[in-house]
């Protein structure tokens, strides 16, 4: 089953869920939840579909729109042609091996030898990753923002370095060393560097101390000195210990403890120190000169002397190989919304001349991407894609999305059969119906958080919505919801981050109440659920059958059912523990990781974005069984699109949506919307 691309949903903070079932409007009775694209020739494989016209049939693939080479991208390819994705930091090997993090501490590593890249390390999703460097020839460190973690290369195997909860909390992560016995040492407390044994994680004082700051103490031991803000740090081949402060001096640290000053006279803020085995040292200084770009200094050993060399490039990070050339990593953006996008760039520099060839990142990667939080079809055979800040239209035809202007500032969208859209906008704690040009209808619910008890008008403001028990309700008369407040608490509901739309045309508006309670309003009648002491954290609702929702419970790593007509919650996918496993058995009792958007099909089935898992996954209607349709579990990334379905690698999938011509569409946090056409027993 192929899958095609076409061109990050931001997990909804709530504690729990209010829902409400705000208006019901007059549609044909043939409809499916989320919309019911019209479907042109008699055979399947003449559906149509949105982009460019083709005709295709189960397994067909096509290109249709956006980047042809995502952000991240490519493993186990020559790393000229993979998307290097967000770096955030980069080590060196002792082979000269070159590893990078990022997308979070996801870590790559570029063969010296062969110049092809992989992936070795998947990761936690620990967004404030960044590698450390090499203890041995096989021990890579990285911080996570608030610990340390060992990782073998070879085996994948990791470990949390001991000690926290003592002396060496709180450090600067972008200021952390490592020796060639494994000790660490750490920038605590904007005035001491303490040294930690990786292993046992005891840690003694070897500079500074944690409560006075200064520059005192040249001559004498380092543990009787002071430091002013140490920056950056490197350890020599000898043990000698160097600092960076931040007022520009360098100290230096021998082997026996003495400390002394090396030099005053660097202009700037000291990003990197990098000490090399023949006593030189690097320092990299960030200052405002001619180009704005950062300098390289060199400081020859048994010299204090600052010399420059040719290596000036706008860079986000620096690194030194064993022969002595500079791996540089450019400054990278890759969303739109913030400017034009360019990828990440690695150039390998010689330091003597200054010359400088491409080692790795593709300059084509992430042109042209679409992160899109929210799906919807458009009851056309059209997609709606929701980005910040802008919203797209990719109808059938057309080779390119167009880009429109939607409302406020919308956290999720959904269509009716007839093609309009609903948005759910916590920035004006509304929800409401837009056309296909993005102009207003009607103003669902308004201003909730602003209203008596935090409970909004349901008003058919600028067009016609329904009213209680499915009455008319003109432009300028506003249908109040009943004063109430949710179930076991006080407080009201604001702040509405996801809606859905049922085959009756029932609108559920998502919002946030208290940690254990779930209120449903049912046509301006209110229901309220207690889940118990069980706490949601909901990222997507979606419209079931029968009068039912599905809530995708992200941090529980399971889906909950709720039945609106008896009040029944009930777990349909998920055992609570994160992970990946169940496939072909009940999804009840199968492991999903952090579950994000979901569809429901014209029959029923459900379909999950198995965030955590980088697949796509289908629960049926029938059976209560799940399997994975897209994606490949423990695989993230884009790897083509000549695989197949269940053969291409996604990155962190969070929203889908079903159409009713069997076209499956994902959205991942890899900017790509991509389209699977389902064979008929995955409908």
């Amino acid at each position: 089953m192929p899958i095609r691309t076409l061109l990050h949903r931001t997990p909804i903070s709530a504690f729990t869920i209010a829902i409400a079932v705000i208006a019901t409007l007059p549609l044909p009775a043939r409809t499916i939840a989320q919309s019911a694209p019209i479907v042109v020739g008699a055979e399947r494989g003449a559906t149509c579909v949105a982009g460019a016209p083709q005709s295709l049939r189960p397994g067909g693939i096509a290109m249709l729109a956006g980047a042809a080479i995502p952000a991240f991208s490519g493993d186990r390819v020559p790393a000229l042609q993979a998307g290097l994705g967000a770096v955030s930091g980069m080590a060196v090997a002792p082979s000269g091996d070159l590893y990078l993090n990022g997308p979070g501490d996801i870590v790559r590593r570029i063969d010296a030898r062969t110049g092809r890249i992989a992936t070795i390390y998947k990761g936690l999703g620990l967004l404030m990753a960044q590698v450390i460097g090499f203890s041995d020839a096989t021990t890579l460190f990285y911080t996570t923002g608030t610990d340390i973690v060992r990782l073998n290369v070879t085996t994948a195997a990791t470990g949390t370095v001991p000690g926290k909860g003592g002396q060496i909390d709180n450090f600067n992560r972008t200021s952390v060393s490592i020796d060639s016995h494994g000790a660490l040492y750490l920038s605590i407390a904007q005035s001491a560097i303490r040294r930690v044994d990786s292993t046992s994680g005891i840690s003694t004082t070897v500079a500074g101390n944690l409560y006075d700051q200064g520059s005192s103490g040249d001559g004498g031991p380092a543990a009787a000195a002071t430091l002013t803000w140490p920056l950056a740090t490197a350890i020599a081949a000898d043990g000698t210990l160097y600092i960076g402060q931040i007022d520009g001096a360098i100290r230096k640290v021998t082997p026996d403890g003495t400390i002394s000053t090396l030099t005053k006279a660097i202009s700037g803020q000291i990003v990197r120190l990098v000490a090399r085995p023949n006593g030189d040292l690097y320092v990299w200084v960030t200052s405002q000169h001619a180009g704005g770009v950062p300098p390289i200094d060199i400081i020859h050993a048994g010299t204090s002397t600052l010399t420059p060399i040719p290596v000036r490039a706008p860079a986000r990070d620096v690194a030194v190989a064993p022969d002595g050339m500079f791996y540089v990593l450019s400054e990278y953006n890759y969303d739109p919304g913030m400017g034009p996008v360019q990828p990440a760039i690695i150039s390998r520099v010689d330091p003597r001349t200054g010359r400088s060839v491409p080692y790795a990142g593709n300059a084509r990667a992430g042109v042209g991407v679409l992160y899109a939080s929210s799906l919807a079809p458009d009851g056309a055979c059209g997609l709606y894609m929701l980005t910040y800040p802008a919203a797209y239209h990719l109808a059938p035809g057309m080779a390119r999305p167009v880009s429109f202007t939607l409302p406020g500032q919308p956290a999720q969208i959904a269509t009716d059969a007839r093609g309009d859209l609903y948005e759910a906008d916590p920035s004006t704690n509304s929800v409401v119906r837009v056309d296909r040009r993005g102009h207003l209808l009607a103003t669902i619910i308004r201003n909730l958080s602003n209203s008596p008890d935090g409970y909004g008008p349901y008003s058919g403001a600028h067009g016609a919505a329904a009213g209680p028990m499915g009455a008319a309700v003109r432009a300028d008369t506003p249908a109040a919801i009943p004063d109430i407040r949710p179930h076991g608490g006080g407080g009201g509901y604001s702040s509405p981050s996801g809606v859905a739309v049922d085959a009756r045309g029932d609108v559920f508006a998502l919002t946030s109440a208290s940690a254990t309670v779930t209120a449903l309003f049912i046509n301006g009648v209110r229901k309220s659920f207690s889940t118990g002491n069980h706490s949601f954290d909901p990222t997507d609702i979606a419209a079931g059958p029968a009068g039912s929702v599905y809530l995708s419970d992200n941090s529980n790593n399971m889906i909950r059912r709720l039945d609106t007509r008896t009040g029944t919650l009930t777990t349909v996918a998920g055992t609570g523990v994160a992970g990946f496993g169940g496939d072909g058995g009940l999804a009840r009792w199968a492991e999903m990781n952090a579950p994000a958007g979901m569809a429901v099909d014209g029959m029923g089935n459900l379909f999950i974005a198995d965030q955590g898992n980088d697949v796509v996954r289908r629960v049926d209607a029938r059976t209560g069984r799940i399997v994975t349709v897209a994606g490949v579990s423990g695989h993230s990334g884009f790897n083509g699109v000549s695989r197949g379905a269940r053969g291409s690698y996604l990155q962190g999938p969070d929203a889908v949506a079903i159409d009713n011509s069997g076209h499956l569409y994902v959205a991942d946090s890899g900017g790509t919307v991509r389209v699977v056409y389902l064979p008929s027993n995955e409908e």
